[in-house]
């Protein structure tokens, strides 16, 4: 009986170790999947270009290979799918914000459970994954990779479906004001805030845009946040630059900043279109990809960024991509405090730099575009199980969802 029986109990031994391997080798190549997904969909709602976004996603998938799975390196390929909505997902459209990654029919071979009968000679596994943006701004979501400005806004006016919210305009063509100083006038820094609102532009012509004055900014203020470095010049330049790492939570206060820093922050804010001076550098803070702006043609607006990231046309070719995309708070400033204080967030803004910062004794204008969304680092207000509704004005981040069909994905 043991020797009839000896087959039988080798090969059921036979089959956990090969199960075992199917498994190690399903668990990599998830992982492999998961990371293609994560890396496409970046590129995917960056570049807006499914060439590069398969492209990046089939390099992503290729290292983990190499390095988990090197036996299939080079024989199994990953097929990339782009579809605007997540459900349904239906592959193609005109603007693709998710991407479906899927591998069928990969060989594990089966080294010892074969000796039963009915077992073939290798397992044949399928993998996929989904990735794309979840808006984040409801509830208790916390908002990280802001910028260190404040900008004032109608809290009366949050129906961002008929091209205006919290009183700015949204979209192509439409510039927006997001600082200037105390008072929109400047100040002298002193905390008397005696500016006047009397900017006039690079040409000394009334631009008509950051000329009007804001009587809810407080003396003193110039809408920049605590930055957590001290005052100092070199940590204004610094965070404006990129380095700020405060996070924001919709509904709470944040610290504002005191003193007149209007030369630093144009220092820090301009390293994004390439421009050095107060000691930065483009080693440590590099330009956008693009920086050309409505200084050079002053039709150049987002969806013309959009276009040369498309076409793969840069300016700087050791640049890095969306330096010129903000997440910006936005509250009112009705009553805002003077100097040091807090203002409460109600909204986070989205916004394209259409032209570096300048400034004018104690003035300052900073120059954006309002646009649809951005990505930014925080922690998701809802289950990414569900299908999200992408809107036309706030923050998201890239997650891996749920594949219909695919349980494991």
């Amino acid at each position: 009986m043991l020797v009839v029986s000896l087959v039988a109990i080798l090969g059921v031994a036979g089959l956990a170790v090969d199960v075992g391997n199917a498994f190690l080798v399903q668990t990599r190549l998830q992982n492999a999947m998961d990371a293609a997904a994560l890396s496409a969909a970046k590129t995917l709602n960056q570049h807006r270009s499914t060439v590069r976004a398969r492209a990046h996603g089939t390099e992503t998938f290729t290292a983990h290979l190499n390095a988990d799975l090197s036996d299939y390196a080079g024989s199994i390929t990953p097929v990339f799918e782009f579809s605007d909505e997540l459900t349904p997902f239906d592959a193609g459209g005109l603007n693709s914000r998710f991407v479906r990654v899927s591998l069928t029919d990969v060989p594990v071979a089966v080294l010892f459970a074969n000796a039963l009968a009915g077992v073939d000679d290798q397992f044949d596994l399928d993998s996929a994954a989904v990735a794309g943006p979840l808006p984040i701004g409801g509830g208790e979501a916390e908002i990280c990779d802001v910028a260190p400005l404040f900008v004032c806004g109608d809290m009366t006016d949050s129906d961002c479906s008929d091209g205006t919210c919290y009183g700015m305009e949204i979209g192509d063509e439409s510039e927006v004001c997001m600082k200037t100083g105390s008072q929109n006038g400047g100040g002298n820094g002193n905390g008397n805030g005696n500016g006047l609102g009397n900017w006039k532009g690079q040409n000394g012509e009334d631009d008509g845009i950051c000329s009007e004055v804001n009587p809810g900014i407080g003396s003193g203020n110039f809408q920049l946040l605590s930055l957590g470095c001290g005052n100092g010049a070199n940590c204004v330049r610094r965070a404006i630059s990129g380095e700020y790492s405060g996070c924001v939570t919709l509904g709470n206060d944040v610290e504002t900043k005191p003193g007149n820093t209007v030369g630093p922050t144009a220092q820090g804010l301009n390293t994004r279109f390439g421009e050095y001076s107060g000691n930065m550098t483009a080693e440590a803070y590099p330009p956008d990809l693009v920086t050309t702006n409505r200084d050079d043609d002053i039709d150049f607006w987002y969806r013309n960024y959009l276009d040369r990231y498309v076409n793969g046309i840069y300016d700087e070719q050791q640049g890095r991509p969306n330096r010129r995309v903000l997440a910006v708070p936005v509250g009112s400033c009705d009553g805002t405090v003077n100097g040091r204080g807090t203002v409460k967030v109600s909204a986070v803004a989205c916004v394209f730099l259409t032209r570096p910062a300048v400034h004018s004794g104690n003035d300052q204008a900073v120059y954006g575009q309002i646009i649809g969304d951005c990505e930014v680092a925080g922690e998701p207000p809802f289950n990414p199980d569900t299908g999200p509704t992408l809107g036309t004005f706030g923050a998201y981040k890239i997650v891996l969802y749920k594949n219909t069909g695919a349980p494991d994905a």
